[in-house]
């Protein structure tokens, strides 16, 4: 029987000791409230969406003056509302 090289045995040796570095964290996968934010967010965008196409419309223009200033003034709380709903989703992907 042909006994093994030394080098062979240190590299042997080597290979069965390596232990990969851990991988570089993955991001979490959102939890179920996150998930309702972003659902929420895609929601209320799709209503801002719908309410600044229908401010201009002949229906709109048909409305009180005061009733149309009510509506502009919803739709600059929801697109705030919205803005902070992005900027909570945004931080779900920094944690």
């Amino acid at each position: 029987m042909k006994k093994v090289p030394e080098e062979l045995n240190r590299i042997t040796d080597a290979v069965l000791a390596y232990r990969p570095k851990p991988k570089a964290k993955r991001r979490q996968q959102m939890t179920d409230f996150q998930q309702r934010v972003v659902e929420e967010r895609k929601a209320l965008y799709d209503k801002c969406e719908k309410l600044n196409a229908f401010i201009p419309s002949e229906i709109c223009r048909g409305l009180p003056i005061e009733e149309q200033v009510r509506l502009r003034m919803q739709l600059l709380v929801m697109n705030q509302y919205a803005a902070i709903l992005a900027e909570r989703i945004a931080e779900f992907h920094r944690a």
